[in-house]
């Protein structure tokens, strides 16, 4: 039981630590964790390529305007992808409209970041793409909290420009 309270903590503060993979943080020394019941991971985690919905464009702290356009990839090229707006400042998630997708499951999207003109230069947006939500979205809906999704990609953080 103590153990997975610790993998808990470290997940939280996204690190990694000894006491729950075996892995000092930052260290190079070798791959083997410390223990067999540590899990098998990096000291570094890093973006999985292979993750079913990935946003490829922008990038964490990427300087975008008002009408970035977002782009991705999904392995199910049917699946029913929208990208979620989170302006940090607030509670609330805006959906946008829904995605292009092409067959090979590649897919892009103009959206609104913030409100039009200055207002909103240099505050601090979340975007994540959910991909088979398991509730009906429609373009321009506030919501609560990120929709729950077959899948959602990663969150990347952007600054209005």
């Amino acid at each position: 039981m103590r153990r997975r309270r610790q993998l808990t903590t470290c997940l939280v503060v996204a690190s990694w630590c000894l006491n729950c993979t075996g892995y000092q943080v930052g260290s190079s020394e070798s791959s083997e964790p410390a223990n067999r019941y540590s899990p098998t991971v990096s000291a570094t985690p890093t973006p999985d390529s292979t993750k079913p919905l990935r946003i490829t464009t922008p990038v964490e702290n990427d300087a975008i305007g008002e009408l970035p356009f977002v782009e991705g990839t999904v392995s199910d090229p049917n699946a029913k992808v929208w990208v979620i707006v989170h302006p940090m400042e607030v509670t609330d998630y805006w959906v946008q409209p829904p995605v292009t997708l092409r067959e090979d499951g590649k897919w892009k999207v103009q959206i609104h970041i913030g409100r039009p003109g200055p207002a909103d230069v240099g505050k601090h947006f979340e975007v994540m793409a959910i991909a088979n939500p398991t509730s009906d979205l429609t373009s321009g809906d506030k919501l609560k909290a990120w929709p729950t999704a077959k899948w959602k990609s990663q969150v990347v953080e952007v600054v209005r420009k």
